[in-house]
Parts: structure tokens; sequence; C-alpha cells
């Protein structure tokens, strides 16, 4: 539950529940933050606030009910017998209208440990891992009451909650806009006393779905975002659109608060009717590439190995776990994670054995490589490529004519008017953008 505080504050305050008990309801928006009077509360900073029921509830109009019978009108209890294995290894649990939080028994922990959970609450889907239950369950402890539940909260926030939060999604020359309703999800163990125990993140990824409005979107520049209240911003998270049945799915390593944004950039370097307009438009909400400033794209501008191999680390969603291993790669540089993750994924290789030249230009037959060893990682070996047909064919490096065979069969590359591939060229943002947004196409 969300609650807005107006009124006789000088501003807008949002906290959420963070314990609930037969007489108490503790609300707190930030971890040790101090008690106020509301006398002497200022917008300029976060409270904790307890809200406690009389003994002899004073009501604003006839039955109104008391906080904890409302907070139960809400809850759905799931028993025991409820959960059964479907012949897909999931246990489905379809929500009734008005609940938004479902209660499973702790006492079915081996059942659900054996299937994933799908949860569905109106037009959202959460499908929890049979791993992450197991884990919540671990956390509560060793001696965890028979009579515990799991509890899974999936909330809509609306009125001046939801207001707040589309004013901050903002982005500097561009628009940035929240196009559906937004969701806070919350995974938590829960016993009768009230001891609640949740998960920071997740060992395995909780698959959700989400709808979002397409009147008046340009549906390819979607993503989903989570919303970070401690610095205040949208953060991109990713999601694979379906547009048929307009929704999105995302794969979350923890539960926050959520909603389906488009963001629509602009630059000053980049015309409507420039070719690679809508190409760099995609690729800048899937939050693949980013300008020279928040202006400026350069669409003209060379593109060097470093800046290539982030690209595709961003896309792919590659992290390192080890130190980059190239001489020449400074570790305090802003590339040497992505540069580290792709060599990790045996993406790239190097110059030479111990550097990589990232600040040297990428040709274009190296970029056919790096492309095509993507596209193998998740596609396999193509076993027939017929020669590509491009008129300068006989100007591609030995090394590198597998590779563009292979680009050029599966539509990665293509020549220029002349058809030349122009392959010992640096490539320049704009031809990089669009070959990226091709092998997007194809992978995903």
């Amino acid at each position: 539950m969300v609650t807005t505080f107006i009124g006789t504050l000088s501003g807008v305050i949002l906290y959420t529940p963070k314990k609930v008990s037969a007489s108490t309801l503790t609300i707190v928006p930030e971890a040790n933050a101090p008690v106020y009077q509301t006398s002497t509360i200022s917008s300029n900073f976060n409270y904790s606030l307890i809200i406690k029921r009389s003994s002899t509830p004073r009501h604003h109009g006839n039955n109104v009910p008391p906080i904890t019978d409302t907070i139960k009108e809400k809850q759905q209890v799931v028993t025991e017998d409820k959960l059964i294995v479907n012949k897909d290894g999931k246990i489905i649990v379809i929500v009734e209208d008005g609940k938004n939080n479902i209660l499973l028994p702790i006492s079915a922990a081996n059942i659900i440990n054996m299937a994933n959970v799908e949860l569905r609450i109106g037009n959202v889907t959460v499908t929890i891992p049979a791993e992450v239950i197991k884990a919540l369950v671990e956390a509560m402890g060793k001696e965890i009451p028979k009579d515990s539940q799991i509890s899974v909260k999936i909330e809509t926030i609306v009125g001046d909650a939801k207001k707040i939060l589309e004013g901050k999604a903002t982005i500097p020359s561009g628009i940035l806009k929240v196009v559906g309703e937004i969701y806070n999800f919350e995974l938590s163990g829960v016993t009768t006393s009230g001891k609640e125990t949740k998960l920071t993140s997740f060992s395995k990824p909780i698959k959700v779905t989400i709808p979002y409005n397409s009147n008046q979107v340009n549906e390819d520049l979607l993503g989903v975002y989570f919303y970070n209240d401690k610095i205040s911003k949208w953060e991109y998270v990713g999601g694979k659109i379906d547009k048929v049945n307009k929704k999105m799915e995302v794969d979350l390593s923890h539960f926050s608060t959520y909603g389906v944004l488009e963001y629509n950039k602009t630059f000053a370097d980049v015309a409507e009717n420039y070719w690679a307009y809508n190409t760099i438009k995609i690729l800048s909400a899937k939050h693949i590439i980013n300008g020279f400033d928040d202006n400026r794209f350069a669409p003209m501008e060379n593109t060097t190995r470093a800046e290539f191999v982030a690209m595709i680390s961003r896309m792919l969603g590659l992290k390192a776990t080890s130190k980059v291993p190239f001489s020449d790669v400074d570790g305090t540089k802003w590339y040497a994670a992505d540069v580290a993750a792709a060599f990790e994924a045996k993406l790239i290789t190097g110059k030479t054995t111990t550097t990589f030249e990232p600040e040297s230009s990428i040709t274009r037959e190296e970029m056919a490589a790096l492309t095509v060893r993507v596209y193998e990682m998740f596609k396999g070996n193509n076993t027939v490529n017929p020669k590509a047909t491009f008129a300068d064919y006989n100007s591609v490096s030995e090394w590198a004519k597998g590779y563009v065979d292979v680009a050029y069969n599966i539509g990665l590359m293509r020549g220029n008017e002349s058809n030349l591939l122009n392959p010992t060229d640096k490539a320049i943002r704009s031809e990089v953008a669009q070959v990226i947004l091709n092998l997007y196409k194809v992978i995903k």
C-alpha cells in the first residue's frame, strides 16, 4: 500500500508500510529516520510515521473500517490444497478482483520449492522461481512458526502518489513519460507476530509482465523502468515488448516500484530526415547508445573499439566478474568493465594477447566479426554461408571473410549505393548504430 499524506503539510510525502500488527501500522520511508509530531513536519525531510489504532476508533463517516480490517480486505489467503503443480511445472494462482496481497502458506514450502509460482492479478503476471522461494524461507531462519506466510504484494499506485512519480520522469533534450500504471512489488516472509523478512535481491530473476497504454506513443521507444527513491529518478531496466497484447515482459533482480515509460530522446545534430534518425532514437530508448553529450550525437564521428564493445555489452547486459586482461585498458576507464565482460563472454580477443587498443577506431570488418560472434552466441554457427557479393569483397582481410559472409547473409551489414563494403574503413557512429539495431532484432 502506498499512501499519500497531504493537507496540513507544506509538501507531499510518500511512505510505505513496513510492519502490520493487530494495533499498529508502521510506515517508514527511510531507514533510521526520526519520528516527529505533525506540527513540526516540513516537506524538506524524510520521516518515520507511526499510526496507532485507538481502542475506540473515531470515524469521519459511517461504516469506516479500522486499518487492519481494510488491509485484510485486500488479502487473498491461498491454502495448501490450492497449490497444484500443472503439467508445465507451474503453480498458477488467479488473484481475485480487489485483492493485491497474496499470502501463501509457509507449510507448503516443499511443494512451492518444486515449481515456479505464477500470480495473475488483472493484466499483471508475476512468476516467482522456486529458487527464490527457497532463499526466502532460508532467510527467515531455522525456527519458523508453522503458521507463517509468504507474502506477495502487487499494488497499483494511484492519485497524488502517481502524479509525483510521473513528475519525476524527465530527461535532458527529450521526453520521458509514464505510459500506463505504476506498480509497487514486494516479496516477504511474515509471521503472525508481525516479523517480516525481505530479500533485497533475487538469486534468479522474477519474471514480470506489465501492461501499457499504447495511445499516442511510439512502442519502439518503450521500456520498463524502476523508481530509485534514493536518487529520486527513474532508471532503465529493459524488457521485451508484446505489441499484440500491449504488454512488456521483464526479468527483475529485485522488487521495487516499476512502470512502462516512453523514452523519446532528440539530438540537435540528428535531423528527422537523416537516414539513421529512427535507429538512433530506438537505440537511445534502449540505453544501448549515448550521445557525446545531452544534445549532440555526432553521427559522422568514428567509433572506437572500446565504444563499440561497450554498446554490445549494454545490449546484452553483460557483467564482468574479473579484471580486464589487457595491459592497455586502464581499470579506471569508463569502458573497462564492459571490455572485461565482453572478453569473459569470449566475444573479443585483442590486437595481441596482451593489448586491445581501446582508443583505436573500429573498422567495418572488425565490426562484422564482433557482431557475428554475438549472433553465434545466441543462434549457433551458420554452417552454410554463401560468399558475400560486395563489389570490393577481395579487399576483405582473409581472417574476416568468414565473418563478413555471415554478416551479409543474415542481414547485419549491407554495402553502400555502389555495393561497396569498404571493409577497412573506420565505422562511423550512425553506421554502427544501424548494425547494432540489426543485430538486436535478429537475436532478441
